[in-house]
């Protein structure tokens, strides 16, 4: 059963490789500080945020990464902005929770699936964008339903996969110009991101779902510069973002993958 279990574990590392903790990074936003919260449980990941929303801090971003809630909790320089932060067992009832915030006022800014739950992170905004949510089981529905919005003006914001779900999230205005990749190797989405920054495309959203890595490149992009760190532990990926910005470097995404 040792031996069994040994082999399928060297099979996994053949087929998949390391699994790899990535962040996109840039100077181009105004933040004082930055800093991680990290648990494994749910209700106390749901507690800190509270306990940061309460604070006023900002949640940048949100992530489940290898059996962890992951949090990005930011501190902006000028005037705080007022957040929500759900999270829904099922897609339908955060489907009609998005249109709720959106009523209400609210932008969704960060969209994620794990462990279950469907988890939006909502900006009230004060613009006049227009927002759009949809759901498809095959990729290539969801890649046809990209090209449609991108006709119409739309810009990709985010895109995730879950509950045999793909879900992606549109903004109008938003982002012109856009490209979309998948390859199934880390190496060569990088390769792709840095050949389409040479022609005056910028990353402005790095997923993995269903095998593949997904860059969404932008030319009138909210960054003037980004840059890619990986590492292959929550301990290193810490402290790796911790050196980051100790050279005025923050966060922007997340993305966890093989």
């Amino acid at each position: 059963m040792k031996r069994a279990l040994l082999v399928l574990m060297l099979l996994s590392l053949n087929l998949f490789g390391y699994q790899k903790w990535v962040a996109v990074v840039t100077n181009d936003v105004a933040y004082s500080d930055q800093k991680v919260i990290s648990t494994i449980y749910l209700d106390e990941f749901k507690d800190q945020i509270k306990e940061n929303l309460r604070k006023n801090h900002y949640i940048s971003q949100i992530k489940y990464m290898s059996g962890r809630w992951v949090g990005i909790v930011s501190y902006p320089k000028g005037a705080k902005k007022r957040q929500v932060v759900t999270f829904s067992k099922r897609l339908s009832p955060f489907f009609k929770s998005v249109k709720q915030k959106i009523k209400a006022g609210y932008e969704l800014k960060d969209l994620e699936y794990g462990n279950g739950r469907w988890v939006g992170i909502f900006d009230k905004s004060s613009s006049k964008k227009e927002q759009e949510l949809f759901n498809r089981s095959k990729w290539k529905n969801i890649a046809n339903v990209i090209k449609d919005e991108w006709r119409r003006g739309f810009g990709l914001v985010d895109i995730q996969r879950g509950a045999s779900k793909w879900v992606a999230l549109f903004t109008k205005p938003s982002y012109k110009d856009q490209e979309l990749y998948t390859r199934d190797e880390y190496a060569e989405i990088i390769d792709k991101i840095v050949e389409a920054s040479k022609r005056g495309y910028l990353l402005t959203k790095l997923e993995y779902g269903l095998g593949d890595w997904i860059a969404v490149l932008s030319k009138k992009a909210p960054y003037k510069s980004v840059q890619i760190i990986k590492a292959d532990s929550i301990e290193r990926f810490i402290e790796m973002l911790e050196r980051y910005k100790r050279k005025g470097l923050y966060v922007v995404d997340l993305a966890i993958g093989f």
